[in-house]
């Protein structure tokens, strides 16, 4: 006859594996996603890095154009 706690313990480490199974699953599933998601903002940040960048130049060119400007009109 077989031990009863024996029987009781293989259920259980039966679901323990089942549930370690479906728990490996789903962390590999959200680090899929996670690595998306970076991927993701890495293009977002190279872009706000490049708006970031041109805003710069603009900011930097403002005074140059405008005495460029000042210095062509006719004086009256």
């Amino acid at each position: 006859m077989d031990n009863p706690y024996q029987q009781k313990q293989a259920q259980l480490l039966q679901r323990i594996v089942s549930n370690t199974v479906k728990c490996n699953e789903a962390i590999s599933l959200v680090n899929e996603v996670m690595q998306n998601i970076v991927a993701a903002n890495a293009e977002a940040e190279a872009a706000a890095e490049i708006f970031a960048y041109y805003r710069e130049v603009v900011h930097r060119s403002i005074p140059t154009a405008e005495a460029s400007m000042n210095s062509e009109k006719p004086s009256a």
